[in-house]
């Protein structure tokens, strides 16, 4: 991939985690209006949309780390089509995967 891709991953995953304590800095009572509501729902679908525009069939790959990873798993959480395990630790790692497609 790409150098400059990598680098809107890298942006994308420091928004998210902005986003993310925020949120987690709200009371519970209030958060979620910050969260679930037509506005955000819309700026979610933009986002959703560029990144399946610029990552074509990586989308999903994308999604999954933005949305789904989480740090210090040390265990296989992807494998190459030969059976070549990846482990991503941090977010480095993750982008050190990228590097190779």
């Amino acid at each position: 991939m790409k150098a400059e891709l990598i680098s809107v991953v890298k942006q994308l995953k420091d928004l998210d985690n902005e986003q993310e304590a925020f949120i987690a800095s709200c009371p519970s009572s209030v958060g979620y209006i910050f969260a679930d509501n037509a506005y955000t729902s819309a700026k979610g679908m933009q986002v959703d949309l560029l990144i399946n525009a610029l990552f074509g069939h990586l989308a999903e790959e994308i999604f999954w780390f933005l949305l789904e990873w989480k740090p210090g798993n040390k265990g296989p959480q992807m494998w190459e089509s030969n059976g070549t395990p990846w482990i991503f630790e941090t977010a480095e790692d993750y982008y050190k995967y990228l590097e190779t497609l």
